[in-house]
């Protein structure tokens, strides 16, 4: 949607955001900076508020998760306890929202609807924002989830759901444009990955089979299946189930009912399912040490 009177659309964005940072900007927009700072004070505030939010209920974030791990969320809230450096991190990918939503509208775009609320078959959601008409969704991400965005593999490897948490934002507003707008943690470069009607699912047929699943006392399969590790018999967790925060519950049966095993492999843990010959590394012991998600995959 292009914008006549500057001729500035989502697709001239990153452009756009450079270029001004490169020349900079005497007088930025008061109101748009004081939006900026508040944002910036309540996401701090709520960076060190205590209080631990309940996640057992439905949200359209959620919509394009696995389903055993979203039965989890909703029916057994034990989940491990997040690190601080994970809290950290998370916080940062707030931060870094806020300072390109800021960007974009300093470097002339449509800025809208920031945090609106949004409901699609009863379930509740929150956008990040709509610029110049287009549904945009703010990503950071390291070198390995940033080249899913840049290279538009995201539709066919997409472990956290996104493309689901997509659709059921653009069908709650009935629009047909949607990006994903991401920030490389490492380098700080940017990319936009566009999204159509014809790229998102049904999300309200998939909302209401959750909402089935997560009724359900059964649990779903597992997500994803163990991995051969070496050629002994040993196997491993698949890279998606390594930073999920049940894996400890979803694998208890695991190692003939011991659990999960960690060893420690240079400076990350791989986590077995079945140690037939116990490796010549490390072992940490899960029920001894909080710091449970490292790993060789730490690529999300």
């Amino acid at each position: 949607m292009v914008n006549k009177k500057n001729k500035k659309n989502i697709r001239t964005l990153i452009h756009d955001i450079y270029a001004l940072i490169d020349a900079g900007k005497k007088k930025p927009d008061k109101a748009n900076v004081e939006d900026f700072l508040n944002v910036l004070k309540e996401e701090v505030l709520r960076f060190l508020d205590p209080v631990d939010r309940d996640r057992r209920t439905l949200r359209l974030s959620a919509v394009g998760k696995q389903y055993r791990k979203l039965w989890f969320e909703v029916n057994d809230p034990k989940k491990e306890e997040i690190e601080p450096r994970l809290k950290l991190l998370f916080f940062y990918g707030h931060i870094i929202e806020a300072l390109l939503l800021f960007l974009a509208q300093e470097a002339g775009h449509k800025v809208i609807d920031r945090q609106k609320e949004v409901k699609l078959e009863g379930v509740t959601g929150h956008i990040d924002a709509i610029i110049d008409g287009v549904l945009v969704d703010v990503k950071s991400a390291s070198d390995y989830g940033f080249k899913k965005f840049n290279e538009g593999t995201l539709l066919n490897d997409d472990p956290f759901g996104y493309i689901g948490q997509m659709s059921a934002y653009m069908e709650a507003l009935n629009l047909k444009e949607g990006a994903f707008f991401a920030f490389n943690k490492n380098n700080a470069k940017l990319t936009l990955f566009e999204i159509d009607e014809l790229r998102t699912i049904n999300a309200s047929e998939r909302i209401q089979h959750l909402k089935k699943i997560i009724k359900s006392k059964k649990m779903p399969e597992r997500c994803y299946s163990s991995l051969p590790f070496g050629k002994k018999g040993n196997r491993i967790l698949d890279k998606n189930c390594v930073f999920c925060d049940y894996k400890q519950e979803c694998w208890k049966g695991a190692n003939d009912g011991e659990g999960l095993r960690a060893f420690k492999y240079a400076q990350y843990l791989r986590f077995f399912t079945k140690v037939v010959v116990k490796p010549d590394v490390e072992e940490v012991f899960l029920d001894e040490k909080k710091d449970t998600r490292k790993s060789t995959f730490n690529k999300s």
